[in-house]
């Protein structure tokens, strides 16, 4: 009854006697696969492992294991078969063989869907990450702040723009190795500063722009003016052993109060930023009406340089 199943559910199983190695059982499907007689058996063992030997499946004190795999061509489609050889119960030789082919499909395809994630996730980095700082870059600052109102669009935000003062006298005389230190530096630095409804990104040069979710453009001032306080305190050593500080400028809009769009807040927030370096930099400034007021009336703030 136990062959019939067997070969029935077509399991791949030899039982071979223990002093002789003359099989005692073996399924259809076993002896298509390997044939029927001790010798076939013994030749195909020692074929996959050369430690099978004769000598070795006789050994009654060897507490034999062996485990290999093959692979088989039947009618067209390739199968993989676990093979496993031990004692049973009686001492005599089990093989069993254990088709896995579909977990080894199994296996290729989450090997290949991994690769595929992995490349995706390095083109999304690529695509969304400044190469430098390791930053958010302007397409993701974007991005996020698309996904951040599309899921409600009643929230109160604000977008800051900040420009590090002077930052070209840095790199023209310390060089521009240094001067991508001061950029990985600043980031990190103003990161550490904020909560986890802020998000940093730099923008362009030495320009980065920070989205809070849920901050008017007066708490985010405040917020920004810590900063600012913090990063004006840290001491950095340029390559001549100099020691240098940095500040930075900044500007503000308030979502909705001074636009809608991205581009319409990083334009208020421009315009609040040239009012912040137009006054000695190292400040911060929000957006209002009177500023654009005062930057058509007066020639002289449209000459001082960004």
């Amino acid at each position: 009854m136990l062959s019939i199943i067997l070969n029935d559910i077509g399991v791949v199983v030899a039982i071979l006697e223990k002093e002789s190695l003359t099989p005692i059982f073996l399924s259809n499907p076993f002896k298509q696969l390997v044939g029927s007689t001790t010798e076939d058996i013994l030749k195909f063992l020692k074929s996959k492992d050369s430690q099978l030997t004769k000598e070795m499946l006789l050994d009654q004190d060897n507490h034999l294991k062996s485990q290999f795999v093959i692979e088989i061509i039947k009618k067209r489609a390739r199968k993989t078969i676990d093979f496993q050889i031990s004692h049973d119960s009686l001492g005599n030789i089990l093989i069993y063989g254990d088709d896995i082919t579909n977990a080894k499909k199994l296996e290729f395809l989450l090997k290949t869907y991994s690769k595929i994630l992995e490349k995706q996730q390095k083109i999304y980095k690529i695509a969304y990450t400044d190469s430098l700082t390791d930053a958010p870059n302007r397409q993701s600052l974007f991005k996020h702040f698309s996904e951040s109102l599309s899921k409600k669009t009643d929230t109160t935000s604000s977008v800051c723009i900040l420009d590090i003062d002077h930052f070209k006298r840095v790199n023209d005389t310390h060089g521009h190795e240094f001067g991508d230190d001061v950029l990985k530096h600043f980031f990190k630095q103003v990161s550490d500063e904020l909560d986890d409804q802020c998000f940093f990104a730099r923008i362009g040069g030495e320009e980065f722009c920070i989205f809070s979710k849920n901050r008017t453009s007066q708490q985010l001032t405040e917020l920004i003016e810590r900063i600012l306080d913090t990063i004006r305190n840290q001491a950095i050593t340029a390559p001549n052993d100099e020691i240098i500080r940095i500040s930075f400028s900044a500007g503000i809009a308030e979502y909705k109060k001074d636009g809608i769009t991205l581009d319409e807040l990083l334009s208020k927030a421009d315009k609040a930023l040239y009012f912040a370096k137009a006054i000695g930099r190292s400040c911060v400034i929000s957006f209002s009406c009177e500023l654009s007021e005062k930057e058509n009336s007066s020639p002289l703030l449209r000459l001082i340089p960004r």
